[in-house]
C-alpha cells in the first residue's frame, strides 16, 4: 500500500511518534518541518528536518500533517499551511473505526484507538493509543485525546478541547470549545467552555 509522499510538521516526540504510525499506514515519510534545527539531536531517528513550515516550498505532491500537542497551536499552523499543502489522514492498521464513522483531514488515529460506530470527527485532531469514541460521539476541529481517554455515547466535544490520559466522559455529555479534562479526571457533568476540570468526579479547577 502506497498513500503518498508526507511531511510531518513538528519534530518531537509526537511527530517520532506519527513517522511510525504513518509508515504502518503505507506514507511514504520524507521528514519533519521544526522551527528548531537540532530538534532531534539524542534521537535514534534517521528521517531529515526539512526546514521549518514559514519558508518550506512544498512539491505538488506533498502532504503533511501537524504533529503539535497544543489544540491552539495546531489551529494556528494549519491556518497558515492551508494554502500551501494538502493535508493527509493516517489511520493505523491497528485502529478500529467503524464503517459510519466520518474522519476530517490532518486527523492521525493511532495504534489501539478504538471508533465505533456513527463517530463524527473534525479536522486536525489527534486520537491517541488506546483512545474509545463509543457510539454517536461528536468531537470537534483540533482536539486532542492523549492514551487511553475513553469517550461514552452521544458524547459532544467542541472545538480544540484536550483530554488527558485515561480521562472518562460519561454518556451525552457536552464539552465545550477549549476545555480541558485532565489526566484520569471522571466527567459526569457538563464541561463549559474554556474551563479545566480535574478529579473523580471531574469538578473546575
Amino acid at each position: 500500500m502506497d498513500a503518498g509522499k508526507l511531511i510531518i510538521v513538528g519534530a518531537g516526540g509526537l511527530g517520532r511518534e506519527y513517522a511510525t504510525w504513518a509508515k504502518a499506514a503505507g506514507f511514504e515519510v520524507t521528514g519533519f518541518l521544526d522551527r528548531d534545527s537540532n530538534a532531534l539531536q539524542g534521537t535514534r531517528c534517521s528521517l531529515p528536518i526539512l526546514g521549518n513550515e514559514d519558508d518550506y516550498e512544498f512539491a505538488p505532491d506533498d502532504r503533511c500533517i501537524l504533529a503539535l500537542g497544543d489544540p491552539k497551536v495546531r489551529a494556528r499552523v494549519a491556518e497558515s499551511l492551508v494554502s500551501k499543502v494538502e493535508f493527509a489522514t493516517v489511520i493505523h492498521p491497528a485502529a478500529i473505526v467503524g464503517d459510519d464513522c466520518r474522519i476530517g483531514h490532518g486527523t492521525v488515529v493511532c495504534p489501539g484507538a478504538v471508533l465505533t460506530a456513527d463517530v463524527d470527527v473534525g479536522i486536525h485532531a489527534v486520537i491517541n493509543i488506546g483512545a474509545v469514541l463509543g457510539h454517536d460521539v461528536t468531537m470537534g476541529d483540533f482536539c486532542t485525546l492523549c492514551p487511553h481517554a475513553d469517550i461514552m455515547g452521544h458524547v459532544t466535544l467542541g472545538d480544540s478541547v484536550f483530554l488527558g490520559t485515561q480521562a472518562v466522559i460519561i454518556p451525552s455529555m457536552t464539552i465545550g470549545d477549549s476545555a480541558i479534562v485532565g489526566a484520569g479526571a471522571v466527567v459526569i457533568r457538563p464541561v463549559a467552555e474554556g474551563a479545566t476540570v480535574v478529579g473523580n468526579p471531574a469538578k473546575p479547577l
